[in-house]
């Protein structure tokens, strides 16, 4: 106890605040979330991720739990080709794409094979990043020998490396060729310190990507920076532009009908900000 009321005391005089649970905060996190300064970097982020509607039908992939992806209905079938990093002991995702069609490769340098086998799909244990290396590959080289006929599908969940796997290891001219990325967004709190994040967006969106679906992983924490709450970590689908239009609040609500909670026992994040921006 006596430990505590230090450590309460101490805490304060440094500008530490008291929030309504007991808990202090920081005076860090405190400038944070009422800083103005932020509140354009915050704007740039909820511009680019915000979602328009895609002219497909969408989909949720992989069943309906944690490790499941929506996507466009078209890109389930033997014309894609599909990259997957980050599978661990889930690839439910990846199966049901094999299953109708779908050829590709998964990638994960934790595991020594897949959970579950499909002849459409090879399997290399490797890291994926900026540069070719032992047991490290790069997006470039994956998508190298693709054909021009087939419609490339990138999925990545691997656990905050996808800044430099689409930074550093996937060019510019490259990702245009790409139709659709799926990610699994992490760190998002960070971009305010983090600028490989921000060009991480600014590059997806230079490439001609909309966003046409989101939603926060509800199992982790999420902050406010400049007036708006992010959340810690993101799944997001992006495709391009032209196979996108303007949504209306019908539209939203079905995108919502999509949502599936990664911790069923936890309240689903609120996303407006994001759902609602371009309606």
């Amino acid at each position: 106890m006596f430990l505590k009321i230090f450590a309460l005391i101490f805490f304060k005089s440094k500008g530490g605040t008291l929030n309504r649970f007991n808990s202090l905060i920081s005076p860090k996190e405190f400038d944070l979330q009422k800083s103005v300064e932020l509140q354009s970097t915050i704007k740039q982020v909820i511009k680019i991720l915000s979602v328009v509607k895609s002219k497909e039908k969408l989909v949720r992939v992989g069943g309906t739990g944690d490790g499941s992806y929506v996507i466009p209905t078209n890109l389930v079938n033997n014309d894609t080709y599909l990259v997957s990093g980050g599978i661990d002991k889930n690839n439910r995702f990846e199966i049901e794409l094999a299953k109708k069609g779908v050829t590709g490769i998964q990638v994960d340098n934790s595991i020594d094979s897949p959970p579950i086998l499909h002849q459409n799909l090879n399997f290399t244990k490797a890291t994926l990043g900026d540069k070719e290396g032992f047991n490290k590959v790069t997006l470039r080289s994956l998508l190298k020998n693709v054909p021009s006929s087939k419609k490339i599908l990138i999925k990545l969940d691997i656990e905050g490396s996808e800044t430099s796997a689409l930074i550093g290891g996937l060019s510019l001219i490259d990702m245009k060729k790409v139709s659709c990325i799926v990610l699994e967004l992490h760190n998002l709190c960070s971009v305010h310190e983090d600028i490989l994040l921000l060009k991480l967006l600014n590059k997806i969106y230079a490439a001609g990507f909309k966003s046409i679906y989101l939603q926060a992983n509800n199992g982790v924490m999420n902050y406010i920076l400049g007036g708006y709450m992010l959340p810690e970590n993101l799944e997001v689908t992006f495709i391009k532009k032209q196979h996108t239009k303007k949504p209306n609040v019908r539209d939203i609500m079905e995108l919502k009908s999509l949502l599936t909670r990664n911790r069923q026992n936890y309240a689903p994040v609120n996303l407006d900000c994001f759902l609602f921006n371009n309606v």
